[in-house]
C-alpha cells in the first residue's frame, strides 16, 4: 500500500486497539461454546437456556464484527484513493481464503 510514516504509525494504533478489543472476546468464546454444547446435550434440553447461550455467542461474534468494522473504517479513512482501492482489493481476496475473516464460525468440536 506504500504507507507513509504517519499512516504506518496510525495503522499500528488502530491494530493495537483492534487486538485489545478482540482478544478478550476470542477468549470468551470457548466457555460460551462449552455452555451451549452442555445445554444442548442435557438429557432434557431447556430451550430457554439453549436460546440464551446462542444469543450470547451471537452477541460475542457481533462485538468482534464491530471491532473489525471500526478498524476498517479508521484505516480506510487515512488512505488516499489509490491506497484505498488496493486495500479494498486485498480485503476481497482475503475473504475468499481466510476463514478467520468470517467470524461467524463454528464452536470448536468437542474432543471426545
Amino acid at each position: 500500500l506504500h504507507l507513509s510514516a504517519d499512516q504506518s504509525t496510525q495503522l499500528i494504533g488502530f491494530y493495537n486497539t483492534l487486538q485489545s478489543t478482540v482478544e478478550p472476546l476470542r477468549a470468551a468464546r470457548p466457555p460460551l461454546c462449552t455452555q451451549l454444547l452442555a445445554d444442548i446435550s442435557a438429557s432434557s434440553p431447556q430451550s430457554s437456556a439453549v436460546g440464551a447461550d446462542s444469543i450470547s455467542l451471537y452477541d460475542n461474534k457481533q462485538q468482534i464484527v464491530g471491532a473489525r468494522e471500526a478498524f476498517d473504517t479508521s484505516f480506510s479513512g487515512i488512505l488516499n484513493s489509490d491506497q484505498l482501492a488496493a486495500y479494498d482489493a486485498l480485503k476481497a481476496l482475503s475473504r475468499l481464503t481466510d476463514p478467520e475473516i468470517n467470524v461467524i464460525g463454528d464452536c470448536p468440536r468437542p474432543a471426545n
